[in-house]
């Protein structure tokens, strides 16, 4: 392995509308390293192989200023068991010592990369680093900063207030904790987090050093997809805290709900109030059933912020679909 070496993984798959975008976000970082990076395409049948390619050959042809020590650009394009296999299989056929995914509608900011690899150099006791992060609509533009702070892992069972692609990791790290679980699709980065956090330390960085794209497709954002996000979200937090967060819950209970309602009925004007006034009861009730009883950390987020999100609409349920975000 090589600890001038930062292997890079994007995952993607029928991407071909945002990864060109991607691709040049990592192969325009400056900085001292050796870049390695894998783009693992799941065998798409859009454009995404055609963009690829063109950055392979404008690197092969010297036709993209490489600003760092070299940049070493694979890709394949094969069917894949989902995200988390495409990220393993990656990882493990690279070599640096310093890793990372980037999923193909995020994009890295200037100086990502110099800065992620340069804390885990200068402090080899950490097992991996975050910065900041913002969110992004389909044209770029910035919609809000991710909520971000210093390390606490009981905190992470409330708000995963990790941007994933604003994370990087040891080789070490991520091998001794067992890489991605192959059986998560939505929370596989806060699973990750939480096993790396039990075995090494985790440092924050106080830069944005990424962009997290929102779009109608992406899994975590996607309404077909809602209600199995927040089910594989309480069930991944219960796992690891044995608890499950009133947000937690009622973002579930408020998507079951929303599951159940016909379009048709959804959109008449005080719906959306009705169905979160609904939920509450059904979240009571699912809340005490699995916890037992009432958990002190729950009763002060009963805030007036809160309860005004809730009240506005959605979100309580918006900020619980960010949990385990992914395209």
């Amino acid at each position: 392995m090589n600890d001038a070496t930062v292997t890079i993984v994007t995952p993607s798959f029928n991407q071909g509308r945002f990864i060109g975008e991607t691709i040049e976000s990592v192969i325009s970082q400056e900085g001292d390293f050796l870049l390695e990076y894998l783009i693992m395409d799941g065998g798409s049948t859009d454009n995404s192989v055609e963009v690829i390619k063109k950055y392979e050959d404008l690197l092969k042809g010297g036709g993209w200023p490489v600003r760092c020590r070299g940049i070493e650009y694979r890709w394949v394009s094969v069917k894949d068991n989902g995200q988390a296999d495409a990220i393993n299989k990656g990882f493990m056929a690279s070599k640096g010592e310093t890793l990372a995914w980037l999923n193909s509608d995020d994009v890295y900011l200037p100086g990502a990369v110099e800065m992620g690899v340069g804390f885990l150099r200068k402090n080899p006791e950490y097992g991996m680093v975050y910065g900041k992060g913002y969110n992004i609509d389909e044209d770029g533009l910035v919609l809000e900063a991710c909520p971000a702070g210093k390390f606490d892992i009981n905190s992470l069972a409330v708000t995963n207030f990790i941007s994933q692609p604003s994370a990087f990791f040891t080789r070490t790290a991520y091998l001794e904790s067992g890489g991605l679980d192959t059986g998560l699709h939505y929370t596989l980065d806060l699973d990750l987090w939480v096993r790396i956090a039990k075995r090494f330390r985790v440092g924050f960085i106080e830069e944005f050093l990424s962009s997290a794209r929102l779009h109608r497709e992406a899994k975590t954002v996607a309404e077909k997809h809602a209600l199995k996000c927040h089910e594989e979200l309480i069930k991944t937090v219960v796992k690891y805290w044995g608890w499950a967060p009133a947000n937690h819950v009622f973002g579930y209970c408020l998507e079951m709900l929303k599951s159940r309602v016909p379009h048709a009925v959804r959109a008449l004007p005080g719906s959306k109030a009705a169905m979160v006034l609904c939920s509450l009861p059904i979240s009571l009730f699912y809340y005490l059933w699995l916890n037992k009883g009432i958990r002190l950390r729950d009763m002060k987020m009963l805030t007036a912020s809160n309860i005004k999100g809730i009240f506005a609409g959605w979100k309580g349920s918006r900020d619980a679909m960010r949990e385990g975000r992914r395209s």
